[in-house]
């Protein structure tokens, strides 16, 4: 028994009839099911008979016929196909129809197919079956209609069956071979090493093949079917060609192409015809790619290289003249233009005698006489060495020469490379120029190799270092190291440099006496022509008298110029700062402010140098009082701050107020006009403690200035924490201020006046005597009384140090002398016995240098 057939295994899987349960799937789906298989093995018996004889009736209908007689000719054929027929018409009802069943179908059906049999007349073998075998049906199924129609159905299922499993085949055999062809078609075409496109309608790519694709591929995509030729081969020549080509059969194009990727490309562009177009649907022309890229590349080298050569000789800096044995000039280079005055054109075929002095053309034309002589080149005197040259305006040239011997295409040319000496001697003037720059500069200048050693250093440098050149030549700049920079600094410094990139820095350097220095420095590599690092350049100034102002400005950033205490920003940062700690550790922060009694009062009187002078005392002393850990700041004008951390509570600060207090119980010496003075101080303390009185710095700053004021109204030199009804009163306080300030404007002050008699006489009589003039007026006395909207007459004592406080019993004080003034102006022009008027003047009035004026104003308006 022979193994599978292959051809009949792949028909299987291109019909998926491979996969289990296949065969199942399509009997199922024509209703073979095993009951009807049951019924055709019931008819089988039957049936044996009535095929023979249809057998040969059937042939008998396939000989009427051309196009089937022509495959039964052969007698012996014949009879095969008989019996074969036979045995398969006796296989399809003994109701055995597995997988077995259906590839020997498959067999015959790409049998029939390989041999041209059509799938009509094998259909129509099948037609002629089931009708002839209608009558052995209807006997097998004893005349009875149902049972007729049951076994005739079973019958016509399974026709069915194997008719669908007949065409399917021829089907799938047809397209295995169209595949095949298609397959090898393809393989030719990807085995020549061609790109080919078939273009449709609009130059639109309908096929290409791989190597097309490779060809044509670029950023934007390649040649998709669909795509516009245009989008990859934008040349309008091949647009114009393709308009004449396309659908004319045999018209074609040659042209030279440029694709993406800098790739060139010969093309032949061919029409396509109607009749080649149905086999190639929507076809209209061919077009034929051959990469030409390296043979251009070729040619393209070829063109650069003698450009090249040209570019080299007409753009070296560098003279160029070429000359033949008999000194006749061969070329002249533009930078032999440039040096010598004279123009190619000039020049070339003279001798070259005429670009020498006279005393070296004698010496030139004797060495070519000795050449063509001997023919020894040495003649000549190949090699560099200097010489004179003459310019065509009759100017020498100092030249340094460099001559070789070369031969091109048989014959023997020298070419002479010239080189002005007169730039070459600027160059070194501008070199020496540079070293005295160097010498003289105000900059620290150090120039190592790339190892690091020192080879140079410049006189500023001695000067800020104190090394002397000859010391410190041959030595590393380590010599200067001041211990001050950590190791990631000088990691970070080689890492720089060494990478060909400047490093600047700050560098704190120490001189040779050890004394420090701050130098701002630039370090430089420096490269050579290959652009190897050969050198470090650094360059620095002595920024030490900067950074000392700098560090000036940020000490006064933060600290009290006149004391050297903290200010008042630093305070409010250790403030916060403390408040967090505390916060943390679960402890108690106490802020204490301290102002002096009555410092302006110094001031007015001894001068601001005194009150300096003893400001700094006071915060001396003040600081010699707190623990190290505790900041004495000066909060402004004459007030300090003190802020203590880790406080159990009001009785660990109490001490150390009461001691902030007492160093005023001591005199301060203070120097002045009429010689050094004792002064006694006095001072007011508030207090307020975190966190009871606030747990922010801005509400501790608030209580305790309040606390401070509380301490200043009660009596001097105290101290007093900070309470809940101190708020209260605060805030009154600052009500109260607010409407002074509008009590004036608004008119809401008035004067009373009080009777002064005279008492004194009436003292002096005996006694039960009445006096003489006992109980005379002798004037008034004004007294100032505030009547606000609000409160009604207010008290003096509630708001007259208010006046003084905020300086507003200077403006009050005016009008109450020009009110009195009037008043006292309009008793007397109504004839009463007025006297004289009394009115009470502040200090800050005398002091203000102007109550003369203000009285005298007060008398005139009056």
């Amino acid at each position: 028994m022979s193994g599978p057939d292959p051809r009949v295994e792949r028909l299987a899987r291109a019909m998926g009839l491979d996969e289990e349960g296949a065969v199942a799937r399509r009997k199922a789906y024509f209703g073979l099911g095993e009951a009807e298989e049951r019924l055709l093995r019931e008819l089988h018996p039957h049936l044996q008979r009535a095929r023979r004889r249809f057998i040969e009736r059937l042939y008998r209908h396939f000989l009427a016929f051309d196009e089937t007689r022509s495959l039964l000719g052969d007698p012996a054929v014949l009879g095969r196909l008989k019996r074969t027929q036979a045995a398969y018409f006796d296989r399809l009802t003994a109701g055995d129809y597995g997988r077995a069943y259906v590839l020997d179908r498959l067999r015959v059906g790409s049998a029939h197919q390989r041999v041209g049999l059509q799938p009509s007349w094998y259909v129509g073998a099948y037609a002629y079956y089931l009708s002839e075998l209608i009558p052995a049906v209807w006997e097998a199924a004893g005349g009875d209609p149902e049972r007729f129609r049951e076994r005739w159905g079973a019958l016509v299922r399974l026709v069915l069956f194997d008719v669908a499993l007949a065409l399917e085949t021829y089907f799938h055999a047809h397209l295995q071979e169209i595949l095949g062809l298609k397959r090898r078609a393809e393989a030719l075409l990807t085995a020549i090493p061609l790109g080919l496109v078939v273009l449709g309608e609009g130059g639109r790519v309908l096929e290409a093949n791989p190597f097309a694709a490779e060809m044509l591929a670029g950023p934007a995509g390649g040649p998709e079917p669909g795509r516009p030729l245009a989008e990859l081969l934008p040349q309008r020549p091949l647009q114009r060609a393709l308009r004449q080509v396309a659908g004319v059969a045999g018209a074609q194009q040659r042209l030279q192409l440029r694709a993406a990727k800098g790739r060139c490309l010969r093309a032949l562009l061919t029409g396509i015809g109607p009749e080649p177009a149905e086999a190639l649907p929507g076809a209209r022309a061919l077009l034929v790619l051959e990469d030409v890229s390296e043979e251009a590349r070729l040619r393209q080298a070829a063109l650069e290289s003698t450009a090249l050569v040209r570019a080299v000789t007409e753009h070296v800096a560098d003279a160029l003249v070429v000359i033949d044995v008999k000194g006749r000039i061969q070329l002249f280079n533009p930078a032999a233009e440039r040096l010598f005055g004279w123009r190619a054109a000039e020049v070339l075929g003279r001798n070259v005698s005429l670009l020498m002095p006279p005393p070296w053309r004698e010496e030139h034309d004797a060495y070519l006489a000795r050449y063509r002589r001997t023919g020894r080149a040495r003649c000549l005197v190949l090699g560099v060495r200097e010489v004179q040259g003459l310019a065509k305006d009759g100017r020498p040239l100092e030249l340094e020469l460099s001559v070789s011997e070369m031969r091109l295409q048989g014959r023997r040319l020298f070419v002479g490379v010239m080189r002005d000496l007169s730039e070459r001697r600027r160059a070194e003037l501008e070199r020496r120029k540079l070293s005295s720059a160097l010498e003289q500069s105000a900059d620290l200048v150090m120039i190592t190799d790339a190892e690091g050693v020192i080879e140079y250093v410049n006189p500023a440098f001695e000067e800020v270092t104190g090394w002397r050149r000859e010391e410190v030549v041959g030595r590393r700049p380590s010599l200067l190291k001041s211990g001050r920079h950590d190791a990631e600094f000088y990691r970070r410094l080689w890492t720089t440099i060494a990478a060909g990139l400047p490093f600047r820095e700050v560098f704190v350097n120490r001189r040779k006496d050890g004394s420090l220095y701050y130098e701002e420095k630039t370090i430089t590599p420096l490269r050579d022509a290959s652009g190897r690092i050969t050198h470090y350049v650094s360059t620095g100034k002595d920024i030490s008298e900067r950074l000392l102002a700098e560090e000036r400005l940020r000490f006064l950033s933060y600290y009290d110029p006149l004391t050297e205490l903290p200010n008042r920003a630093l305070y409010g940062d250790r403030l916060r700062q403390a408040l967090a700690r505390a916060r943390r550790r679960g402890r108690g922060v106490a802020m204490l402010l301290l102002d002096l009694d009555r410092f302006k009062l110094i001031n007015d009187t001894l001068g601001h140098e005194a009150g300096d002078r003893l400001l700094q005392e006071i915060g001396a002393r003040l600081r010699g009082v707190v623990r190290d850990g505790d900041t004495v700041a000066r909060w402004g004008g004459d007030e300090f701050a003190v802020l203590l951390e880790d406080v159990a509570g009001p009785d660990a600060v109490e001490p150390v107020a009461r001691k902030l207090l007492e160093v005023f119980e001591r005199p301060f010496g203070v120097e002045a006009e009429g010689g050094r003075q004792e002064l006694f101080l006095t001072a007011s303390l508030g207090i307020a403690l975190f966190p009871g009185d606030g747990e922010e710095a801005a509400v501790l700053v608030k209580n305790a200035e309040t606390a401070m004021y509380r301490a200043k109204d009660r009596t001097r030199c105290s101290y007093q924490f900070y309470t809940a009804d101190m708020h209260a009163r605060s805030l009154e306080r600052l009500a109260l201020e607010s409407r002074l300030r509008r009590a004036l404007e608004r008119g809401e002050f008035r004067l009373h006046y009080q009777p002064q008699v005279d008492l004194g006489v009436a003292l002096a009589a005996g006694p039960g005597e009445p006096a003489a003039g006992a109980g005379r007026l002798l004037g008034f006395e004004a007294l100032l009384r505030w009547e606000d909207p609000e409160r009604g007459l207010v008290p003096p004592g509630a708001f007259i140090p208010l006046l003084e406080e905020t300086g507003l019993v200077v403006p009050v004080g005016e009008w109450v002398l020009g009110e009195a003034a009037r008043r006292l102006a309009a008793w007397r022009r109504e004839g009463l016995p007025a006297g004289r008027m009394a009115v009470n003047v502040s200090a800050l009035q005398l002091r203000e240098g102007d109550l003369a004026r203000q009285v005298a104003r007060a008398l005139e308006a009056a």
